[in-house]
Parts: structure tokens; C-alpha cells; sequence
């Protein structure tokens, strides 16, 4: 009988992901979309809002807003093409890697005895998100969960937690379960 672990026992997932678990086949995607659209929409659109609301002329700073606009509007769009996803199948013990921008994307695919090691480690961050432990005024840890992969794939984070045990506990779990 395959033993497949219950991810949603990991608790909250800090990265934007999103954990699909059916019978023996866990798949998780990074939600890029949401950060595109909030980019856009906090970076890229409140610039265009300025210059109609005010209606500020293109000279001086209507233009530098206007250039911010186009900026920001750029980046959300390339930052909302870009996917990764990660398919675990317990069944057939293989996974499936796709990742990159849409119309681009590489795709490595393997056995779990390609995994060579869970991964764990320290994640910095300035600002950061209320479920981080703060560290001291401007810095936040976190702690990212990854799999290390022997062929032509480049490490993969898949969780990210605030509490280095449940880290590490998350990170036993998962070796155990790839054998």
C-alpha cells in the first residue's frame, strides 16, 4: 500500500500555493496570478489613476508616472505568465516539474529515487507577512522545504513554514515517504 502524506497536516503554506491532494496524486502550483494582479494593481495602476484623476499633464512627474505605470504594468503581466508546478504521484512514485513562462515552459520529470535530499532552509525577508517570527525590526525567518533533484532539474521549494521544527518535521515526513 502506498503511504502518501497528508499535506494539508502541514499546516498553512506561507508561499502563494496552491495543494491539490487526490488518492496518491498531490500537485502544487504556485498562484503567481494573485501577485501579478495585486503588482498591477497597487504598482501599476494607482500611477494611471493619479494622472486621470488629476489630470496632470505629461511633462515632468505626470510623465514619470505615466512611465512608472507602463513599468509596473510589465512586470505584473510577465510575473502572471510565469507557472510552476509540481505533481507528485505516490501510485507510480514519479514527479512531474513543469515550470516557466507560458508558451516557454521546461518540464523534468522522474522517479522518486531522483530526489537526493529534502531540503531545509533559512529564509530572509524585510517587511514580511504577520506569521513570520520577527527576528528584530525589519527582518522576518522563515523556513523553506525543497527537493533536490539528480537530473536536470534545479531545487524546488514546496513549503514554507515560521517554525524551523515544523520544518524539519515536514522535511523527515516527506523523505520518509520517497523512500
Amino acid at each position: 500500500m502506498v503511504q502518501v502524506p497528508d499535506f494539508n497536516a502541514f499546516g498553512t503554506n506561507l508561499y502563494r500555493a496552491k495543494t491539490t491532494q487526490i488518492d496518491a496524486v498531490v500537485t502544487i502550483s504556485h498562484r503567481s496570478w494573485i501577485g501579478a494582479l495585486t503588482f498591477l494593481i497597487f504598482i501599476g495602476g494607482i500611477p494611471v489613476i493619479i494622472i486621470v484623476k488629476e489630470s496632470i499633464a505629461l511633462s515632468g512627474f505626470g510623465t514619470l508616472l505615466y512611465v512608472l505605470s507602463a513599468i509596473g504594468g510589465t512586470i505584473a503581466a510577465m510575473y502572471g505568465l510565469y507557472r510552476q508546478r509540481l505533481t507528485l504521484d505516490y501510485g507510480v512514485r514519479c514527479y512531474r516539474l513543469t515550470r516557466g513562462f507560458m508558451g516557454f515552459l521546461k518540464e523534468s520529470t522522474g522517479s522518486f529515487g531522483d530526489i537526493s535530499a529534502v531540503t531545509v532552509r533559512e529564509i530572509r525577508q524585510s517587511g514580511g507577512k504577520s506569521a513570520l517570527r520577527q527576528t528584530d525590526s525589519k527582518t522576518y525567518v522563515s523556513w523553506g522545504i525543497g527537493l533536490e533533484c539528480t537530473i536536470n532539474s534545479p531545487t524546488f521549494e514546496i513549503w514554507q513554514v515560521p517554525d524551523k521544527t515544523k520544518a524539519m518535521d515536514i522535511a523527515d515526513t516527506l523523505a520518509r515517504s520517497f523512500g
